[in-house]
């Protein structure tokens, strides 16, 4: 026999005698499980789909039939043209479904999600379309607009009046602060004079902008006399009614891009645009005759910086939404890969008995462990969106905007990482146009620099929050809220059992709360030093970065133990092992870190990858029904091998 055959078996002999020894006379460092977990697992697909989306069951049943209609029909192969014709026509059918409105954004914006979630199993094209006119666009006018302009609603509901959402610069993009367009306010005609004064002011990646729109909100300077009073935002007519570009407009399309080839963004600028003073969303500011004397302009917001801020706040369900593309896309994928891994035979122990590639261990620690992230991503967006439904009655807790910011952050990174996994383990049908995989990755690409580079924006504000918040929970001696886990007398060296949740639980938090104060020295200390504050954060970026990631993990993780806690008894069984498996492979990620900083000893270091492989085999049994409970319409799926 092959030594090296023998070696293994005599190896896979002594991990077994040793998992016996520990069954009988557990070790106080002992960390494996396995013969605690149960071995055979079942789903019932539709038992788990009506759990996973119980609170808007009909919308998404509902939705699932529309899009059977013969008009949505996936085509590849079409001109960019045709793609963006084709996408802007689903974009206006979806919208005479009426399964949502602008007014659904504040008042049931889990709704929003639920439907934007099943409009992206379909075509992410569209879902920017309908996402840019009710998320972006209809809700600045929801949010900052006058009664009579809330009258345009209706119209922006039914696609009557395509929007476009113009907040981007060239030069500055998501460095808003920067925004060099400017409204002239003129008290003799009282109007405003729109204008770009250089190219960096050009107003970039809007949607709809080539083809269709018809009205933007712009953002802008307003500068009254000789004052500038800060950002502001304005309704710009874009077209006439017949389609023309009106004057003093320029749009210039874009052109080819990686994806989302069926929208049309371009590029605007404008050159000395007068408008009304109508057209000024003034639901927080008015602008007097000259002759009054307690001046011309008043705004309710004390500071420019809140005015903006508020300008921006109706738009967090957009960020929300561009989360929930890539979970929606990664799902997608993932169901597509395994499926094709249940089907697909090859190679195996002899010439005449080829093996299914999900019975593989490589093939199933390669998808397995990214099933589970998508179980754990999926639960806590549908969390974060029930919250901001919420809302009303109790406010949203201070963590809540940080927290949707990180969370954007860890999922899109994922998504578009893992997405390239499911392409490679269908080999070359991955590449196919009909497995919608690679459509996919170039689409999902697209929300991971949604609102500018995810590290550059949106971690740092996730962990300015964080920090500020622990140093005046410190200041005052007691830790709580989001920082409760900090005050447990935790034991920095884990023992115990790897397949426990309890265990992992407490490996987040201890690495969450251990980065947390050392951030906050490492910053002190540079202060003390007499180091420029921005120079201080930027030395200490890899830091902040880790943090963030560890928030993150954490928060993802509790809530995902907290739901298995409180679902059905007949799905424990499995949702257990999905919440092992997502916090096994997100402290497997950063292992080093862990094992270094003596949070987790060497004995249990050495179980991970065994514990991860018994998960991994244990579910890629029902992993084909995890995915069907996903409730993916058929539409959106490749066609059955004899219908290729």
């Amino acid at each position: 026999k092959n030594p090296t055959h023998l070696l293994f078996h005599f190896g896979m002999a002594s991990n077994r005698l040793e998992k016996i020894v520990g069954h009988l006379k557990p070790q106080a460092t002992s960390s494996t499980l396995i013969h605690e977990l149960p071995t055979s697992l079942s789903v019932d697909v539709e038992s788990f789909f009506t759990y996973l989306e119980d609170d808007h069951l009909t919308l998404k049943r509902d939705l699932k039939k529309f899009l059977e209609d013969n008009s949505f029909e996936l085509v590849s192969g079409l001109e960019r043209d045709e793609q963006r014709d084709r996408s802007y026509k689903w974009a206006e059918k979806i919208a005479s479904f009426k399964a949502i409105s602008v007014a659904d954004i504040a008042a049931r914006p889990s709704r929003v999600m639920a439907f934007f979630e099943t409009i992206g199993y379909f075509d992410h094209s569209t879902v920017t379309r309908l996402m840019l006119q009710y998320t972006l666009f209809g809700v600045s006018i929801l949010n900052s607009g006058n009664d009579e302009q809330l009258g345009l609603l209706p119209k922006i509901d039914s696609m009557e009046i395509p929007g476009v959402f113009c907040l981007s610069e060239f030069g500055h993009e998501s460095d808003f602060d920067r925004i060099e367009t400017t409204a002239l306010y003129n008290p003799n005609t009282k109007t405003f004079v729109i204008h770009t004064p250089n190219r960096r002011a050009e107003k970039y990646w809007c949607c709809n902008a080539v083809n269709h729109g018809k009205l933007g909100v712009v953002f802008a300077r307003l500068v009254i006399g000789d004052e500038d009073r800060g950002i502001h935002t304005f309704l710009v007519p874009l077209r006439s009614n017949d389609g023309n570009v009106l004057p003093g407009i320029k749009i210039k399309d874009l052109g080819a891009r990686k994806g989302l080839h069926g929208v049309d963004y371009g590029s605007i600028s404008f050159d000395n645009v007068s408008i009304p003073l109508s057209n000024m969303l003034d639901k927080n500011v008015t602008i007097n005759d000259t002759t009054d004397p307690e001046g011309v302009y008043h705004c309710k917001f004390p500071t420019q910086r809140r005015h903006f801020a508020a300008l921006l706040s109706g738009l967090l369900l957009g960020r929300m939404v561009a989360t929930t593309m890539c979970i929606s896309g990664l799902k997608v994928a993932l169901a597509v890969a395994i499926r094709f891994a249940h089907i697909k035979k090859q190679f195996g122990p002899s010439q005449d008995d080829e093996m299914e590639l999900i019975t593989y261990i490589s093939h199933q620690r390669r998808l397995i462990p990214v099933l589970a992230g998508a179980y754990a991503f999926d639960l806590f967006n549908k969390y974060l969106a029930l919250s901001l439904e919420k809302q009303k009655e109790s406010g949203l807790p201070i963590e809540f905007r940080p927290t949707c910011a990180g969370f954007k952050v860890l999922v899109s990174r994922y998504a578009v990482q893992e997405i390239q996994t499911c392409r490679e383990v269908c080999g070359g049908q991955g590449f196919h146009d009909l497995f919608r995989i690679s459509t996919l990755q170039n689409d999902v690409d697209n929300w991971i620099t949604f609102e500018g580079d995810n590290i550059v924006v949106l971690n740092q504000q996730l962990v300015r929050f964080l920090l500020a918040e622990y140093e005046k929970q410190k200041g005052r001696g007691a830790f709580s809220g989001i920082l409760a886990h900090m005050a447990k007398k935790n034991s920095r060296l884990l023992h115990g059992n790897v397949m426990n949740n309890m265990w992992l639980k407490a490996a987040f938090e201890i690495r969450e709360g251990q980065l947390l104060r050392e951030l906050s020295k490492k910053l002190q200390f540079f202060k003390n030093e007499g180091v420029e504050p921005f120079d201080s954060w930027n030395q200490n970026l890899p830091l902040i970065l880790r943090l963030a990631t560890a928030y993150m993990e954490r928060r993802v993780f509790s809530h995902f133990y907290a739901t298995l806690q409180e679902s059905p008894a007949s799905m424990q069984d499995v949702l257990g092992q999905l919440c092992n498996l997502y916090g096994l492979q997100a402290v497997s990620s950063d292992l080093g870190w862990y094992v270094s900083n003596g949070v987790v000893s060497l004995e249990n270091a050495r179980h991970f990858d065994e514990q991860l492989t018994f998960l991994c085999g244990n579910l890629a049994e029902v992993s084909l029904n995890l995915t069907e409970a996903f409730g993916i319409p058929k539409r959106c799926m490749p066609p059955d091998e004899e219908e290729q």
